[in-house]
């Protein structure tokens, strides 16, 4: 579900909106979410074109000649993946450490899986689907899609081809059902729907030339889940059940931006230079005696020849007008204005931070929510591949990259105080090392266990042979060098 706006009214659970409603039948429910799916495309094209920079053309007039309506088209302005793109690259998972994980370096057993299927890698146009329409998919299911590994695949699925069927769109965890359009939409368009007891089914929708539809059965499967195998990856979920993406609430601001860089372009291009005229001259016998260069006096013989100049229009205000539409913008975006503009005169490293403080929020927010997908992804393989534990760890932590822009030095500062001062153990705070990853995490245990270990049979052996010093014997420890019970046959 997502609110839209058409006609100046906000669309959520309304009456023309199509709504699901679990009818127990598969090709009733999947006809139902084929209709909430085509309902909608309008919201996700237009997210698509202010992305990619299709944007609605600033105001010309009916009579505007081709030169006018090319400056419009010149001036579109895309600051959209702007947004999306900041927001995005604040959002990777880069661990999940259940909880009876002894550390934060150690990961669950699923996280193999997610690395097998790339999701390091995939997990990317996850979130920038996510951000951009407010709404992405993931599927998990049994089969490994020909890796040959025998492990779990999990696949990304866009709102543009699938919509999933809750009761409860604001409360439940999981959807109903889902269905899902496999290739492009024909005259036999061939869909999948996902059931509730984690099954699918294959099928295609045929339409004749009168319009009239019917469903032809291709086959089935099982994803070996008990449920649903799609999860729901959002984080503007409203009471409502309705979600918006960053790039719905802009648009109009879009707009607005490139309404005024058509201005100024208009300006620039027919006003912004002083236009020379002269009256009461015969242009036909003078037009040569006319021609300026900086050498030349403008003289006419006629008394009532005058010389004048239109001066040029300022472009200052244009400029300035621009500005504050790319601050407005950054405003609703929730992004540092100077991403927008390049400019950081007079910023100092505290005023940077002050302007980002509010994207980081926002993205904090962002992987609280976020993360709860993930989660149900990992129990999901948890219990396809029997692991009881995993499948119902709720506590289970999601591991987000820490993307702050901070001195390595004033990180460790504040980790050793943390260590020394409130006694957090040194073992802990290695995950809130900027850069370190879990790799690393796991290696620099490895040594630290061992370097424990000799430290501990170090003091042992310097224990026993401070005891063996004070009893007087003269035995060493066992760490210390053996004596030789050979005889000496060198002496005489």
């Amino acid at each position: 579900m997502v609110a839209i706006r058409r006609d100046d009214q906000v669309l959520g659970h309304e009456p023309d909106r199509p709504e699901f409603e679990d009818l127990e039948d598969d090709f009733e429910n999947a006809n139902q979410l084929i209709a909430m799916l085509d309902y909608e495309q309008e919201h996700i094209q237009e997210c698509d074109n202010y992305f990619y920079g299709a944007h609605r053309q600033p105001y010309t007039p009916k009579e505007a000649a081709s030169e006018y309506k090319e400056l419009a088209r010149r001036s579109i302005t895309n600051m959209v993946p702007l947004i999306v793109s900041n927001l995005a690259q604040l959002l990777y998972v880069e661990g999940y450490v259940p909880s009876y994980a002894k550390d934060a370096g150690e990961n669950a057993p699923t996280w193999a899986v997610w690395q097998a299927n790339r999701m390091e890698l995939r997990q990317r146009p996850l979130w920038r689907g996510m951000l951009r329409y407010g709404v992405a998919y993931t599927s998990t299911v049994a089969d490994d899609n020909g890796r040959g590994d025998g492990l779990p695949t999990i696949t990304l699925h866009s709102p543009q081809r699938m919509m999933a069927g809750f009761e409860d769109p604001a409360n439940d965890e999981r959807p109903i059902c889902a269905i899902e359009r496999i290739g492009p939409k024909s005259k036999a368009t061939k869909y999948r729907f996902w059931r509730s007891d984690g099954s699918w089914l294959d099928f295609r929708v045929r339409e004749d030339d009168k319009g009239n539809k019917r469903n032809e059965y291709i086959g089935e499967g099982d994803s070996g889940l008990d449920h649903c195998a799609v999860v729901r990856h959002t984080y503007d979920l409203d009471i409502n059940g309705r979600y918006l993406g960053e790039i719905q609430p802009v648009v109009t601001l879009q707009d607005r931006l490139n309404q005024t860089v058509m201005d100024r372009m208009v300006v620039q291009t027919y006003s912004s230079f002083k236009v020379r005229f002269a009256t009461g001259m015969d242009i036909a016998n003078d037009a040569e005696r006319i021609k300026l260069s900086a050498s030349r006096m403008l003289v006419a013989p006629d008394e009532d020849t005058k010389f004048g100049a239109i001066p040029e229009t300022p472009l200052d205000g244009f400029i300035k007008a621009s500005a504050v539409d790319q601050e407005t913008l950054s405003a609703a975006g929730v992004i540092p204005p100077h991403y927008f503009t390049g400019e950081l005169n007079n910023l100092g490293p505290e005023a940077i931070a002050e302007a980002r403080a509010a994207m980081e929020a926002k993205a904090s927010e962002i992987k609280h929510s976020a993360g709860e997908g993930v989660k149900q992804v990992h129990r999901d393989i948890a219990e396809i591949m029997g692991l009881a534990a995993d499948s119902v760890d709720y506590e289970a932590q999601v591991l987000w990259h820490d993307a702050q822009n901070r001195s390595l030095s004033q990180v460790a500062d504040a980790l050793g105080k943390l260590a020394t001062m409130l006694g957090v153990p040194v073992t802990e705070l290695w995950s809130r090392i900027p850069g370190v990853t879990q790799a690393d995490i796991k290696r620099w245990r490895i040594a630290y266990e061992a370097e424990q270990e000799s430290r501990v049979m170090h003091e042992a052996f310097q224990d026993e042979d401070e005891r063996n010093a004070e009893s007087g014997s003269d035995e060493p420890s066992s760490g210390g060098e053996q004596p030789d019970d050979e005889p000496d046959d060198t002496r005489d």
